[in-house]
């Protein structure tokens, strides 16, 4: 875990698609997943959606067993080292959930993900940054797309 090195607040451009945001909050996880004690996501209506059912049926397993109304919670708590085999799930869900969120100790903020990909915060290192960025241009998106934000 990178905790400990100077981090600074990002985002996702202004000028982002709504095909854009989601790819920024995919790279950020996938660059700070190793940093992440716990990885939290909203499930809610994912299930149901075709474009997003299998990756959100990789995820279903670990769901918080709460009863949350009429059914369990729709609340998934994934760790980081133990769950790496669905993290390619998780990113693809990242930019089409309500809510995710990724902390690292001792219950540290460092990845904020809501709205489908619309509101977005990452703290990233200078190294960090210029790893999302790589893999925002590999993937063929703009190096813009990831930006300093104020906290």
């Amino acid at each position: 875990m990178v905790v400990s090195s100077a981090r600074a607040s990002f985002g996702v451009s202004d000028a982002a698609s709504p095909a854009e945001a989601p790819a920024v909050a995919s790279a950020a996880l996938q660059v700070l997943w190793a940093d992440l004690a716990w990885f939290d996501i909203d499930l809610t209506g994912l299930l149901d959606a075709a474009e997003t059912a299998d990756a959100a049926s990789a995820l279903r397993e670990y769901r918080s067993r709460k009863w949350m109304g009429r059914g369990l919670s729709e609340n998934v708590r994934l760790y980081p080292g133990r769950n790496d085999d669905v993290l390619p799930a998780a990113q693809a869900l990242v930019g089409r959930t309500i809510g995710s969120s990724g902390y690292a100790e001792p219950d540290r903020l460092i990845f904020d993900a809501n709205d489908e990909g619309t509101s977005c915060w990452f703290e990233l290192t200078e190294d960090q940054a210029a790893d999302v960025v790589a893999t925002l241009s590999r993937s063929g998106h703009a190096s813009t797309l990831l930006v300093r934000a104020a906290r």
